[in-house]
């Protein structure tokens, strides 16, 4: 089945069959791992923050693990799309559901790797109430700068 796609800038950027003439994301800025969630998981989410080589903006991606099992997405996210979400919950917990909208559709894991990561870039902590449960970091606002600070300078 063909697909069109279209030029419009998206939150969640495919990286599809990636080859040297069509991958935007060739500079990766930053990559880390981050504890899995669950108690009984071993190993780590391995994540990865780049640069749209076009429109400038950070994206991130789940770009493995370190031990274990488990499908998950390779797509490119929208850097911004998730501090949108995190700053809507306000002083609220939140599920790592919430990060499912960030991902077209695919794997299970998707929005567990996602709270992983989160965690692990030291937006969020582990709420007092649970290990499931996500709260905004003490330190949100300066680790938002920080990532953000990754970024070159768009070129005019």
């Amino acid at each position: 089945m063909n697909q069109t796609k279209s030029n419009k800038p998206d939150s969640k950027k495919d990286n599809g069959d990636v080859t040297k003439a069509n991958n935007h994301f060739s500079s990766v800025l930053l990559t880390g791992e981050a504890a899995k969630l669950g108690a009984k998981s071993k190993g780590n989410v391995v994540y990865e923050i780049a640069q749209h080589d076009e429109d400038k903006q950070l994206y991130f991606r789940i770009a493995g693990q370190t031990e274990g099992a488990g499908l998950h997405s390779r797509q490119w996210i929208l850097l911004n799309s998730l501090f949108e979400l995190i700053e809507s919950q306000a002083d609220k917990p939140w599920k790592s559901q919430l990060y499912k909208t960030l991902f077209s559709g695919g794997s299970a894991n998707n929005h567990g790797f996602c709270g992983a990561i989160v965690r692990g870039l030291g937006l969020a902590k582990k709420s007092d109430s649970s290990i499931y449960l996500h709260v905004a970091a003490d330190d949100y606002l300066e680790r938002k700068a920080e990532i953000l600070g990754l970024s070159e300078p768009k070129k005019k």
